[in-house]
């Protein structure tokens, strides 16, 4: 697959930071999800969208398309939750683990997943929509920071289009530029350290109009791991 471009050297400079990669992102996240102690709960953000979305602070969606949805816990949540989830991820481990959370969860088949093995550029996301019905809510957690900003440019422009189609708008976390300075409690793997306002201009040159966003540590907290994030939302 052609997910973020393996790198020779053993570092890679990202948004001027220099950063430890994995040679081979997908055979890394493959490994990820089958071999490592993957976290099982829902993550902070997604409880946070989802208060945003139940609450009608942000407008009514139907359908929610999970964009690296990893081993599912937060696709789960939200199918829990009534919504009509689609998963879609570059790693084919990642997809087999959310299929079988979704069939040890016992929800009814209407509520299973659509599940889509990927490519960086949001190739994909088109035919999830369709599958769903719009309008469709992408969400999308710690995806950005792991991918080149070709891909994450090519990506916005896919997004875009989807949303001009079906409805629907963006929700999306990464570690941002403050966060390269923080000690990492996880295996080192591809992270692009992205500025919030650096994010939010070429979702605009995509066409994708950022309507709130907030950085800071305490949103996406994992044991030791205290991360610095953004989280944006945007519209079409």
């Amino acid at each position: 697959m052609k997910f973020a471009q393996a790198v020779d050297s053993g570092a890679y400079h990202a948004e001027g930071r220099a950063m430890v990669v994995s040679k081979n992102p997908e055979q890394y996240w493959n490994a990820y999800y089958a071999n490592e102690q993957v976290p099982e709960l829902p993550s902070q953000f997604a409880v946070f969208v989802a208060n945003e979305l139940v609450t009608g602070a942000l407008p009514a969606h139907r359908s929610l398309i999970d964009l690296g949805c990893g081993n599912g816990r937060d696709s789960l949540f939200f199918a829990q939750l009534g919504f009509h989830v689609g998963c879609l991820d570059r790693s084919s481990a990642a997809i087999s683990a959310c299929q079988s959370r979704f069939a040890k969860a016992s929800l009814a088949a209407t509520a299973m997943p659509q599940c889509r093995v990927g490519e960086s550029h949001g190739d994909g996301l088109g035919e999830l929509a369709e599958a769903l019905g719009g309008p469709v809510f992408i969400y999308s957690r710690f995806f950005f920071h792991a991918i080149d900003e070709e891909a994450e440019l090519q990506t916005f422009a896919r997004i875009a289009e989807v949303l001009a189609r079906h409805g629907g708008m963006l929700a999306a976390e990464f570690r941002t530029t403050e966060d390269e300075k923080l000690q990492k409690f996880t295996s080192p793997h591809y992270r692009r350290y992205i500025a919030p306002e650096t994010f939010s201009e070429r979702l605009a040159r995509a066409g994708l109009e950022t309507v709130w966003q907030a950085e800071g540590r305490g949103m996406a907290k994992y044991k030791q791991d205290d991360a610095c994030v953004a989280r944006v939302i945007a519209k079409k």
